[in-house]
């Protein structure tokens, strides 16, 4: 299976005005040949070597099912003070389950973001006391961009 992907973290700031609280990108990926950080503390590591491809914006991951391809972050701030994880994901076929991108923080807290047999999207949280939560669980079809926040 393959995989595109665009991913944009944001952590909820603490700006109030006028009542309001606003959440700026704490991170975001453009993947312009690299899986840096937009913006510089963050950047994810590519494993099992994925290629880089026209994304929906800016570029993509190409992701091969078969080759276990994923990228992730294993000493991120904090994963439970993430509040928005906006991504734009094509599937261009169906296959096996696997992590799309995983961000892991120093209390052993995870977010992953995953693909699961029969064409679903999963994002959850596995918290370092074993506690599972799984956030969203969206059916996808092969070959359209779908935009998961």
């Amino acid at each position: 299976m393959k995989i595109r992907t665009h991913v944009i973290i944001a952590l909820l700031l603490s700006t109030i005005l006028s009542q309001r609280i606003f959440a700026a990108p704490f991170s975001y990926y453009t993947f312009d040949e690299s899986c840096a950080d937009g913006v510089g503390i963050h950047s994810l590591i590519p494993y099992n070597t994925p290629s880089y491809a026209t994304g929906k914006i800016d570029n993509g991951l190409d992701l091969e099912r078969t080759l276990n391809q994923y990228a992730a972050h294993m000493n991120f701030v904090n994963v439970e003070q993430v509040r928005t994880i906006d991504v734009w994901v094509k599937a261009e076929s169906g296959g096996n389950s696997g992590i799309i991108v995983e961000f892991t923080d120093s209390t052993a807290n995870t977010l992953t973001l995953a693909w699961d047999n029969g064409n679903l999207i999963k994002y959850g949280l596995i918290l370092s006391d074993s506690s599972q939560f799984e956030l969203l669980s969206s059916g996808v079809s092969p070959d359209v961009w779908y935009h998961i926040v």
